[in-house]
Formats: structure tokens, C-alpha cells, sequence
């Protein structure tokens, strides 16, 4: 166990990271999940800017499959948000039936059982009018989702149909608005299912995404780990796939094992070390620890420190 670093006051991480900020003219677009928004309007996005001290871009929210109001796609929530990139993390499956579903999996989806539902989305991004990023069937180098395998490693090539079907629906509907997230974990679980084998290639991904959590000493398995090293093996393996931009699709930072307000400057302090990163989106909930960055307030100082040099333009 890694202990804790000496606390220091949220002024004084406040001008550490200014500094190092200023001496290398680091700019993060940082963005993210932060609930309830935006089914509850975008007040949470507007609430969490003040106390992070920048702007929030992209603006991220997750939607199941399923065909009820609840999954289908909601043109009135982009509403107040019309000068920022929106992700969506589309998910084929119900979260209460747990992660055996074979209806949502990828050879299901690929056979066309799922058509109707994907075309009625098309079209409804499609006459938005808007950009929109979708991030389908993520982590799927995991063992959690049922497009992933709960026994062991999942099915690539039922993967890669999958997506390349879903994709073809939507160019058969004339959705060219839309931008594809390929996100896997940022590692293998377990170890042989690689992420590189789930990639469509080039032709098929807008944007190279992952998901990275510093799980500190909350797990049996897990230890701190800082942003760099976090973020080092999955940028790498990323960059070598495809020209596209990389972003971090879901990243957090557990308070257990470490000092979180430290982590944070370590995140802005590393971003040259990954000229390639675009993007990064904090889960901004406390689920299964505190991943929050609007809690504490040492934590939304360490935020607020770079807030200046992180309000950038929308990642393309």
C-alpha cells in the first residue's frame, strides 16, 4: 500500500500546478460524464464548471438498447448544449438482466436481430443536423458486457461484424453526422483478450478511445498508479492502431491510497507526455468509490488551478 502523500493546502496545489502549467503551455479539453445531466437539463455540467473553474467539452451520457423512451435516442437533450461535442456511450444490453445476455450479443446484433432499433437511431441523429459521437459496445476486451464474454475471451470476429453492421445501417439511413468512438478497456481482461483484435480498422473509427481508472487500494488487485503510468500502455498501443485522434473516454481517481489533488496535477502536468490525446472525460459519480472531481474542494482546486489553460475548442 502506497501511503498517503502530506496533505497540502488547496492554494498551495493551486499554484503548483499554475506553475508547471505555465512553464510548459499545456492545454487538456477535459470533459466527462457528470450526472444527472442531461436528463435533468444541463444545470449539473453548469454547476460542476463553477467548481472545477473551466470548461466541460465533451459532455458524455450513457443509453442502453432498448426500445422504450428510456433507450431511445433524445434529440431534446442536447438542448443547452449546442457549442459542445457530445459522446454518447451506446450500450446493447439491459443493465438489470445482467451480463449473459445472448440477444445483445455481437452475433445477434451482426444477424440483424437489433435492425429496426439501430435504424430508428440513425434517423434520429441523422435529423439533429448536429455532430454527434457515438461510442458503441465499449470495453469490450473485458469480461463485464455481453459483447464482451462472461467465461472467458469474447468473440472478435462476432465483434467486428457487429460493428461494421451497426455502421452500415447508419450510412444506409444517411447518418454522415455521426463520429465513431472505438473505446476499449485500457487493459486486457483477461490478459490474452487483446483490444488490437477487436479493432475495424481505420476506415470504420473516427476517434481511439479507452477507459483508465486510478483504482488506488480500493481492489485486491489494484495499487496507486499515477496518470502517467495509467496511461502509458494503452496510449502506446492506441497510437500504434490508427492515425486518429486518442481520447479517454472514462477516466477517474479513487481518494484510497494516495493523494488525489496530487493525482490531478499529475494528469495536467504528464498531457505533453501524450501529444496525441485530445480529449479527456471524467466519470464524475461515486459509484463504486468516490471518483469524483467536484468532491472535495482540495480535489475541485486541483481543477480549478488549471482551469484557465483547460477551456479550449471542441475536440473535432
Amino acid at each position: 500500500t502506497t501511503p498517503a502523500a502530506t496533505p497540502t493546502s488547496p492554494r498551495s496545489e493551486a499554484v503548483l500546478l499554475e506553475d508547471t502549467l505555465a512553464q510548459e503551455g499545456i492545454i487538456v479539453r477535459l470533459g466527462g460524464f457528470f450526472p444527472p445531466a442531461p436528463q435533468g437539463g444541463v444545470a449539473p455540467i453548469l454547476q460542476a464548471e463553477r467548481a472545477l473553474g473551466c470548461r466541460l467539452d465533451p459532455v458524455m451520457w450513457f443509453r442502453s438498447w432498448d426500445d422504450t423512451p428510456a433507450g431511445r435516442f433524445r434529440p431534446e437533450q442536447l438542448a443547452g448544449l449546442e457549442d459542445r461535442a457530445i459522446v454518447i456511450t451506446w450500450e446493447p444490453w439491459r443493465p438489470a438482466d445482467g451480463k449473459v445476455q445472448p440477444g445483445y450479443a455481437p452475433a445477434a446484433i451482426a444477424a440483424g436481430r437489433h435492425d429496426r432499433y439501430v435504424r430508428d437511431w440513425a434517423q434520429a441523429v441523422r435529423d439533429t443536423g448536429r455532430v454527434i459521437h457515438l461510442r458503441p459496445m465499449h470495453e469490450m476486451n473485458g469480461t463485464w458486457y455481453p459483447w464482451g464474454s462472461p467465461d472467458g475471451p469474447s468473440r472478435p470476429a462476432d465483434y467486428l461484424a457487429a460493428w461494421r453492421h451497426i455502421r452500415a445501417l447508419f450510412a444506409a439511413e444517411g447518418a454522415g453526422n455521426v463520429r465513431w468512438i472505438w473505446s476499449p478497456n485500457g487493459a486486457d481482461v483477461p490478459a490474452g483478450n487483446r483490444l488490437e483484435d477487436y479493432y475495424p480498422g481505420d476506415d470504420q473509427v473516427d476517434v481511439l478511445g479507452c477507459s483508465a481508472y486510478n483504482w488506488g487500494t480500493t481492489q485486491p488487485w489494484s495499487r496507486w498508479t499515477s496518470f502517467r503510468d495509467l496511461m502509458a500502455v494503452p496510449y502506446r498501443r492506441l497510437a500504434a492502431l490508427g492515425p486518429q485522434p486518442i481520447w479517454l473516454c472514462e477516466t477517474g481517481c479513487t481518494p484510497r491510497g494516495g493523494s488525489k489533488p496530487a493525482w490531478v496535477r499529475g494528469m495536467f502536468a504528464s498531457a505533453a507526455a501524450f501529444p496525441r490525446l485530445d480529449a479527456v472525460l471524467w466519470f464524475n459519480i461515486d459509484k463504486e468509490t468516490d471518483w469524483r472531481a467536484t468532491e472535495p474542494a482540495k480535489v475541485a482546486a486541483a481543477f480549478r488551478a488549471a482551469g484557465a489553460l483547460a477551456d479550449g475548442p471542441a475536440p473535432g
